[in-house]
């Protein structure tokens, strides 16, 4: 019962924020956007590097956006904007996916072995 209103506190504590974006112009295809998407690929790509689990990575990516929307509204008074979120999610994902795929590729290619021709005249 008590872990049940913790985690309903914790979702309503995610929440009010988000909701309170809904008066501030937030356009989609800021450059702001862009950033979101770029730093959170980044991290989830080096993150993958690191961690074997999926989860982690997903989570810890999704984390430090948050963090850095509560930054933003601490000491610049902006709103928490459930559009950058949506931004850090697809970076984290694509980057994820990329790194993953990466890996299959490079294992791949280490199983095989390279033959060398060379052309002479």
């Amino acid at each position: 019962m008590k872990t049940k209103k913790s985690a309903a506190a914790a979702a309503l504590a995610l929440l009010l924020p988000i909701a309170a974006c809904a008066q501030w112009h937030d356009d989609w295809k800021g450059k702001d956007k862009r950033g979101h998407f770029k730093a959170s690929a980044g991290m989830a790509f080096a993150g993958g590097l690191v961690l074997e689990s999926n989860a982690w990575v997903m989570g810890g990516c999704m984390a430090v956006g948050l963090g850095w929307e509560i930054r933003n509204r601490r000491l610049l008074g902006q709103p928490v904007s459930w559009k950058d979120m949506v931004a850090n999610l697809g970076g984290c994902a694509g980057g994820l996916a990329l790194e993953r795929g990466v890996e299959i590729v490079v294992q791949r290619m280490s199983d095989r072995t390279v033959v060398a021709i060379r052309w002479e005249n």
